[in-house]
């Protein structure tokens, strides 16, 4: 019997199901069935999207992960990876107010000064002001995560509706995640 790979199980290749295409990693998994053949089944495990420019999309999950789990992955070199990058490097600009207390039209709040950021931006100056973000950072230690919280509590605060219309209302409103 042959010796698995170790770094098979972070290899991205394409899995084509239907007319989409996932990128994907095959992990192994042992037989539910009770003979005793040593047969092992591969399970695809989706974390993201691809077009058929090989864009790489990468979903939530893949996101979450910290930047060491992210960085063990290989993926081949005809993908582009530009938006992961740009997904997973979100700015971080504090936004902050001149002396006549009104927002300054720099970085994000110039980048959005055509949404309704009123109500975001109140509630990005307060979590900065009581430190939670700095809160939120040191419990899960990744930018995305901390931003999607951030999102989710902000939406839920500025909203009466549930989490099944945050896609809908991100549409309108400018929140610190972007998916």
């Amino acid at each position: 019997m042959r010796i698995a790979d170790e770094t098979n199980l972070f290899r991205m290749k394409i899995h084509k199901v239907n007319k989409y295409w996932y990128a994907s990693t095959q992990r192994p998994r042992e037989d539910d069935k009770s003979d005793s053949s040593d047969k092992k089944h591969y399970v695809h495990f989706h974390w993201g999207k691809l077009d058929e420019h090989l864009v790489f999309e990468p979903y939530p999950v893949f996101l979450h992960l910290s930047p060491e789990e992210q960085s063990k992955f290989i993926f081949p070199e005809d993908w582009d990876l530009t938006t992961y990058k740009k997904l997973s490097q979100s700015p971080q600009e504090k936004p902050t107010l001149d002396s006549s207390n009104t927002a300054v039209e720099t970085g994000l709040i110039k980048e959005y000064s055509n949404r309704f950021y009123g109500g975001v931006w109140l509630l990005e100056k307060i979590a900065y002001d009581l430190g939670i973000r700095e809160d939120l950072m040191s419990v899960f230690n990744n930018t995305v995560c901390v931003n999607d919280v951030m999102t989710i509590a902000m939406f839920m605060i500025l909203t009466n509706y549930n989490l099944d219309r945050l896609e809908d209302w991100q549409d309108l409103e400018k929140y610190p995640s972007t998916h």
